[in-house]
């Protein structure tokens, strides 16, 4: 990543006015408000690091009404590629804000842009295929949840459903990433490793079916879902034989408000046909913010 004249690096003494700024956009900022949230929490030499970047012909850009596009680029120990998150005003982001922010990216390597708004992704794809292919550029409808929701989510219902079953509600070990990327349809080098740091950095939740008679056995995932670095809920997932019993509902319920217990703001992105995810996420009090795309770059080979 380089910056010049049209690019700002946010340092991180500004990273207090870039989290009031952004929580004064939720929720449409809340990606890269998690983003920075998560960044907030992280040690030096975890295996997720975060740089933000701001456009520098921004008036006032820390006003709250301020007319600024911010950028997070994430990169996560073993994924060859960046991850890039933007966030702009609610009015929208300008084609030459835009391709501002863009010059400062390494178009060398393989890129994944997570919720890219609607004034955003046109500049970006012409910008792309300029360097390489676009290999997805895929609407998604962004849900969420408040805090204040999220960290009461959990009913006494719920609460009196646990005790009374043969079942385990928490958080993730990180070594259940080898069983959420099997059943994951998409293999990506390095997936495993940002399974393995979500668990242990972000926030997870899952469901286990504990055997009560024979405390020996290990106790059997059977739902479980990820935060993943750049915001937002990613690898829901219920075993086929363990559907309809609630156990999805419950996993997204103890994920929400792990993510509220870390200050951070529940998201979920459900693709348009996904009637099953959309039913279970409302369901529980997921409400639509805006359409997102997915966008993945991949860079011309070298002749």
């Amino acid at each position: 990543m380089q910056t010049n004249a049209d690019v700002a690096n946010v340092k991180e003494e500004d990273y207090s006015k870039l989290e009031a700024l952004l929580e004064s956009r939720l929720p449409k900022s809340g990606m890269l408000y998690n983003v920075l949230r998560l960044t907030q929490s992280l040690n030096i030499g975890n295996k997720i690091s975060v740089k933000f970047y701001a456009d520098n012909h921004c008036q006032e850009m820390w006003s709250l009404d301020s007319d600024g596009t911010f950028m997070g680029a994430i990169n996560i120990l073993g994924l060859p590629r960046n991850i890039i998150v933007f966030s702009g005003p609610p009015t929208g982001s300008t084609q030459e804000t835009v391709a501002a922010l863009l010059s400062a990216l390494d178009w060398s390597q393989e890129i994944q842009f997570e919720g890219v708004d609607t004034s955003i992704s046109p500049t970006l794809v012409e910008v792309a295929l300029k360097y390489g292919s676009v290999n997805q550029n895929d609407p998604i409808g962004l849900y969420y949840m408040t805090r204040e929701e999220a960290l009461a989510i959990l009913s006494e219902k719920d609460q009196i459903s646990i005790s009374n079953s043969n079942i385990r509600a928490s958080s993730l070990h990180p070594s259940d990433a080898h069983m959420v990327q099997d059943r994951w349809p998409e293999k990506v080098d390095g997936y495993l490793e940002m399974l393995q740091a979500s668990i242990e950095l972000c926030s997870s939740g899952g469901v286990y079916i504990v055997d009560d008679v024979n405390k020996s056995v290990p106790d059997r995932l059977v739902s479980f879902a990820v935060a993943l670095p750049f915001g937002s809920i990613h690898a829901f997932h219920t075993e086929p034989d363990q559907r309809r019993k609630g156990f999805g509902k419950l996993t997204m319920k103890v994920l929400a408000k792990n993510i509220a217990l870390a200050g951070r703001i529940p998201l979920v992105q459900i693709y348009e046909d996904n009637d099953n995810s959309k039913a279970i996420n409302v369901g529980i009090g997921f409400k639509y913010s805006h359409k997102i795309f997915l966008i993945t770059f991949r860079p011309n080979k070298a002749e």
